[in-house]
């Protein structure tokens, strides 16, 4: 499994991709800690169904 390294500011600013990886990875932060919380009710709402 691949692992994400921590690309500094410093780094991002001389690379476009590497800029672009750090967008991504905010996004994907920002994503991630919404979905969270819904993925947690998953099981409720498939049990829930299952029984109609």
């Amino acid at each position: 499994m691949p692992t994400l390294r921590f690309i500094s500011a410093d780094v991002a600013v001389c690379s476009s991709t590497a800029e672009a990886i750090v967008v991504w990875k905010s996004l994907i932060r920002l994503t991630t800690s919404a979905i969270s919380p819904i993925a947690e009710t998953a099981p409720l709402v498939w049990s829930a169904r299952r029984s109609r």
